[in-house]
Parts: structure tokens; sequence; C-alpha cells
């Protein structure tokens, strides 16, 4: 089963916040709104998720908002500025990528994914928003159910029926 992502935007109503990165408080910001779709290979949607952005007017900053576009209409600035996060780069969704495919190696993929996990939460903290985090999730459930069947079949072999895994080297 493969997976693929599309993208649709819309436009939102312009806002009034303080940018992080160039410090001053802008009147009218840009917001628009990206809904990125999960699909599968023949075009099932597996899961919408919706992420609103603010573009600075002064220096051009686009920073993510963990709330709906509908949602930017009623809040006030201040609020607003607390509420603007960083936004997945390349390095954090390769990561992601690296988390899914390792995650189908028994005991090497949990570790991994769960380190990631936390290197993710550490370096971009937890207002980062779009599918590596969706991506990250569903590689630590993959790690955690391919681990679980490596250790049923160990125990099996070892503990029941009483063999050894070594290696003969006749």
């Amino acid at each position: 089963m493969a997976i693929y992502i599309s993208e649709d935007y819309a436009a939102g109503p312009r806002v009034a916040y303080q940018c992080p990165s160039c410090g001053l408080c802008v009147l009218d910001a840009y917001s628009y709104e990206k809904v990125e779709t999960l699909r599968t290979f023949w075009g099932k949607p597996l899961r919408d998720i919706h992420v609103a952005f603010v573009c600075c007017s002064v220096c051009g900053r686009v920073c993510p908002v963990p709330i709906r576009l509908e949602a930017l209409r009623t809040i006030s600035a201040p609020e607003l500025t607390r509420l603007v996060g960083n936004g997945a780069n390349l390095g954090e969704k390769a990561l992601a990528l690296i988390a899914l495919t390792l995650s189908w190696v028994p005991m090497v993929g949990l570790m991994v994914t769960i380190s990631l996990m936390v290197l993710r939460y550490m370096h971009y903290g937890p207002a980062t928003r779009g599918w590596p985090m969706w991506i990250n999730r569903f590689a630590l459930f993959i790690s955690l159910v391919t681990g679980a069947l490596f250790m049923a079949v160990w125990f099996y072999v070892v503990v029941i029926r009483g063999e050894s895994m070594e290696l003969s080297t006749s």
C-alpha cells in the first residue's frame, strides 16, 4: 500500500500579531489554511490534516498556528502571538521517513522511532504540525507491532519448544 499526500489551500482573513522573526507588531498579516490529505495509491483518503498559517507582511516569515482558519477571525493579537509555532522543515520530514522505513526492523525500529520522536520533540517542540507528526506515530505503531510479533516468535521457539537459536557451523 503506497501513501501519497495531496495539498489544498484556502485563503483566510487578515490578522494582527507580533512576528517572532522580525519582532514587529504586524497589523495586516496574511493567513491561509493548508489541508494535507494522506491518500492510498488508489486515491482513498486516510486522514485530513488542517494547518493554518500566518505570513508576516514585513519579513515574509510563514508560521503555523494550531487553530482552524475560522477561529482566526475572532482571536486577539496577543493570543495569536502566543499560539504561533514552528513548521515542519526538511530535516523533520526526512526524520519521519527514516523512522517509517526502519520501523519494520523489530527492535532497531522501535529504538530509532522513539529516539527520533524524542529528538523531534526536544528540537522542534510540541507546536510542530503537519504530516511528519502522523507518520512518526504510525511508525511507532508499526515498530511496536513488529517488536511484539518478534518477541512472540522468540518466546514460542525458545521457551515453549525449548530449541536453541544458535547458528550451527557444520
